[in-house]
């Protein structure tokens, strides 16, 4: 008996399908399909159709139970003749009566028994209907035999040797694992014990209710005093500011009460005095000169209209002009690099007297080098040249800091000298009532700059407190009424949480190299520049636009005032010097100039990028 035909109409995950398997010389079909196409429903299928549907049949999910058909035919061919007979019927769901022809026709159940030649369901799924659920309790059948027959049997059909062993050597492995009773050396309960630990340590790291109390009251106590430190400040600070105006309007209503004086002594003199005898001959000059500008006007107008009109017939490109920036630059550029070619000559004497130098520097430090290379291999490490690199640095800053704390000392010096001059010439005039009761109240209040600083660092002491008792607050920095409705997080979010932070603290750090980095740079472009300014004392375009300006204003003077060209000729004639000395120098010292500019605008640069990065920390 062969199947030719199965039906699946109504069974599991299929309706209406057809399996064809039709006679051939090899007779036998292979059904192959990925998992979940429904390879075990058709095995389970043609069981099921043979002999009947179970009663609990796992199969009734897509139809309902009464509603399940498998149909079908069966062939056989006769060895004699070659003739073939086949059986097609359905099979339905049911108690009894559920085999049934195509026709829905009820058939006997003693018709398949001359098909089946007496074979029942559980032999046809021993012997046609194997799955891996059944294969794996046959072989724990043989394994779990009561003597070592069923085992001979499983090394004989798998060829496998010395199978006790192996059973053995895995039961031993399995009690390494885990057993009943607790020992040290077996895994599972290591790894329990490593997991009660670490279970314990969280409960130590969970913060108590009393614990999280006492510090909100401390913190609810460093508020209220930092308030009261507050409150007291902003009175002192009214007090002073009232005390520094009164300071600041002294010295103007002195000098106010001088101008009245003096103003009355101008008015007891008499009446304004009278011109001079040559006062006409002044007025003539002065029409004169006024002449003499009305005449140059027109020839300047006249001028003026000449040039409007050459410059109407000019063709302006304005392509060309929007390169005027480019251009510029081209030609500053062109100024820089005038000189190059000597420039290298020099750079070149200038390396050759540099390696001489290194030469003797290292012999002054006993070292026998004869080439650039071994003067290299005795070079300290990496982070003794970073370090010796910082201390240059931070001297040169200090020798600047030095020499500008020195000429603060001397400017000082000098005006305190000044200051003596001008109370010598100071008369012993009575002192006003109202000053002496400002000074006694400010010698009441006692030293207002150590008083400053006593609040300043109460109020730095009280932050830092509040600081701290809000950083041991640690994620529950917040409310109560938020701190209640938190729930506890599990491991895994606290790990997730922990390895944030060491991306963080990592991305920080990170930062914090790039910002003292440009910090460094930002440092040594400023004493770069300082010392190019004294040395070579670069003229900026600035310096030459501020003289021509103080030389165009004197010129203005004059012609504003001719009778007075005697008195302001030698200052302008100093003004004209002074321009025309900025601009050559200017263009003897554009090369250095430009070097200045350069190194401004590397400072500007890494200030704005320290300045941005700041923030961040």
């Amino acid at each position: 008996m062969r199947i030719h035909e199965l039906n699946l109409i109504r069974y599991g995950k299929f309706t209406d399908r057809c399996v064809e398997l039709p006679f051939g010389a090899k007779d036998i079909h292979i059904i192959v399909g990925p998992n979940e196409a429904g390879k075990s429903t058709v095995r389970s299928a043609i069981g099921d159709w043979l002999f009947g549907i179970p009663m609990r049949t796992p199969f009734a999910f897509l139809h309902p139970m009464p509603e399940l058909r498998i149909g079908g035919s069966i062939e056989r061919v006769a060895s004699a003749d070659g003739s073939k007979s086949s059986l097609a019927f359905d099979r339905t769901k049911g108690n009894k009566n559920t085999l049934r022809t195509q026709q829905d026709t009820l058939l006997p159940d003693t018709v398949l028994q001359q098909w089946l030649g007496g074979l029942d369901a559980p032999a046809f799924n021993r012997m046609y209907a194997l799955d891996h659920s059944t294969l794996v309790e046959g072989g724990a059948g043989i394994l779990s035999a009561s003597d070592d027959l069923g085992r001979m049997l499983f090394q004989s059909a798998s060829g496998m040797e010395h199978l006790g062993q192996v059973l053995q050597r895995l039961q031993e492995e399995a009690d390494a694992l885990w057993a009943p009773r607790k020992s040290g050396s077996r895994e599972y309960y290591v790894a329990l014990e490593a997991f009660d630990k670490a279970h314990d340590e969280l409960k130590k790291g969970t913060l108590r209710t009393r614990d999280w109390k006492a510090q909100h009251e401390a913190l609810i106590e460093c508020e209220r005093a930092l308030n009261l430190a507050r409150q007291r400040h902003a009175e002192t600070r009214a007090q002073i500011s009232r005390l520094e105006r009164i300071r600041r309007v002294q010295p103007l209503l002195l000098a106010l009460d001088a101008s009245q004086s003096r103003l009355d002594d101008l008015f007891a003199q008499g009446p304004a005095p009278l011109l001079p005898e040559d006062a006409a001959a002044i007025l003539n000059k002065a029409n004169q000169a006024m002449a003499l500008a009305d005449a140059d006007i027109q020839r300047h107008q006249a001028v003026i209209v000449e040039a409007q009109a050459e410059l109407e017939k000019i063709q302006v490109d304005h392509q060309l002009l929007s390169l005027a920036s480019d251009i510029n630059d081209l030609n500053e550029r062109r100024l820089q690099y005038r000189a190059h070619r000597t420039d290298i000559v020099k750079r070149q004497e200038e390396l050759r007297l540099e390696l001489q130098r290194a030469g003797e520097k290292a012999s002054g430090l006993g070292w026998t080098c004869t080439t650039i290379d071994e003067i290299g291999s005795h070079v300290p490490a990496q982070g003794i040249r970073s370090r010796l690199n910082r201390l240059l640095k931070g001297r040169g800053s200090l020798i600047n800091h030095r020499q500008t704390a020195e000429d603060n000392f001397q400017k000082r010096q000098q005006e305190i000298a000044a200051f003596k001059e001008t109370l010598k010439g100071l008369g012993a005039d009575t002192v006003n009532p109202k000053l002496m009761s400002a000074v006694d109240q400010a010698l009441k209040i006692g030293d207002y700059d150590e008083a400053l600083l006593e609040f300043d660092a109460r109020l730095q002491q009280l932050g830092d407190e509040i600081e701290s008792a809000l950083t041991e607050l640690g994620t529950w920095r917040s409310s109560p009424e938020a701190l209640a409705s938190m729930s506890v997080p599990d491991l895994a979010a606290v790990q997730d949480v922990l390895n944030e932070q060491r991306a963080d603290a990592a991305e920080e750090k990170s930062l914090r190299s790039a910002l003292d980095a440009k910090k460094s740079e930002c440092d040594r472009t400023r004493v770069e520049l300082e010392q190019l300014v004294r040395t070579f004392q670069p003229i900026s375009i600035e310096q030459v636009v501020e003289a021509r300006a103080s030389r165009d204003s004197r010129w203005n003077a004059i012609k504003a005032a001719p009778h007075e060209l005697l008195v302001l000729a030698p200052d302008y004639e100093r003004n004209v010097s002074q321009a025309d000395g900025l601009s050559d120098s200017r263009l003897d010292k554009l090369q250095h100039e430009a070097d200045r500019q350069s190194k401004v605008q590397r400072k500007e640069s890494a200030s704005v990028k320290v300045v941005v990065a700041s923030p961040i920390f």
